[in-house]
């Protein structure tokens, strides 16, 4: 690749020893509770007056082409060509982009609108105190980064429970050392990680401490209390930021509750979609060019 660039979701390239300049704009799932890690790209030149266009689709997953995203239309050549030619610095750009656009996405999705973009397990979290990891319902958000004076590095998830019989205000949070994920966006939850450590404490008073898991490696090195005690000084947390998060979850909870149960608490069967119908997420594509496969 010549030359490659991505500003405001704005892809722009050009193939080695090539006059063509092209430019296209990022196009994701704007659900953001969904798994999927596609972008899709419609690519127009601006060099000699051709107008050249193609279109591609890429799976950041597994850093390959999304061959069913693909238009039936669509120039392959070119879209392998340009997938053939990104480095891995270009890949860490587009990963970068996606997971700003799917934080945007979440900052102005109607969740009233699409209250069943989102199933969670009612039994376990009402009946078995499940608590449920921020990450779950928001996949792509960057986690939060703990350095130590020490300079170790911690990776950190937050849970909160969400049972509307319980007005609780407490807060898990979970370590794992940063050096134990590779990837630029972890799909793998933290907890489940036996190295992880586990404190569960209150963001109302951050100095309790009701239940504490250290892990099986950390807790020689960082008592877990020690961890937690760290991350509450970190300038940019408050105990209002978590309050403010906590509400948000349990108005997703209670609205997708609403959506999938009857009066009776018993789960109704989910309204089968049909693969060329316009995909619940809003997005305005059909469910099998979206999140068909991520449910």
């Amino acid at each position: 690749m010549q030359h490659f660039d991505i500003s405001d979701n704005q892809v722009d390239f050009a193939f080695a020893n090539e006059k063509d300049h092209f430019t296209g704009m990022l196009e994701i799932c704007p659900n953001p509770h969904c798994h999927c890690q596609n972008i899709q790209i419609n690519f127009l030149s601006n060099g000699d007056g051709t107008n050249k266009k193609f279109d591609t689709a890429l799976n950041l997953g597994n850093r390959s082409i999304a061959t069913d995203l693909l238009k039936e239309d669509c120039d392959r050549l070119l879209s392998n060509r340009f997938i053939d030619s990104l480095s891995a610095e270009n890949w860490c750009q587009l990963e970068d982009s996606f997971a700003l656009l799917k934080q945007k996405y979440s900052e102005s999705y109607d969740f009233n609108k699409h209250s069943s973009s989102m199933k969670f397990d009612y039994n376990a979290i009402e009946g078995d105190g499940l608590l449920v990891y921020w990450k779950e319902v928001f996949p792509f958000e960057t986690p939060f980064l703990l350095t130590l004076e020490s300079g170790s590095k911690f990776v950190v998830e937050e849970s909160y429970c969400l049972n509307p019989h319980h007005p609780c205000r407490g807060l898990g949070l979970t370590f794992l050392p940063a050096e134990l994920i590779d990837d630029r966006i972890p799909q793998r939850p933290i907890s489940s990680y036996d190295t992880s450590s586990f404190v569960y404490t209150s963001y109302s008073d951050p100095n309790k401490a009701d239940q504490v898991d250290a892990g099986s490696s950390t807790s020689s090195i960082h008592n877990p209390i020690e961890l937690k005690d760290a991350f509450f000084r970190m300038a940019s947390i408050s105990t209002g930021f978590f309050k403010k998060r906590h509400e948000l979850l349990k108005k997703i909870y209670s609205l997708s509750r609403e959506y999938y149960l009857q009066p009776s608490t018993v789960v109704r069967a989910e309204p089968k979609i049909g693969r060329n119908e316009a995909c619940p997420c809003g997005s305005g594509k059909k469910y099998k060019k979206c999140c068909l496969g991520s449910q």
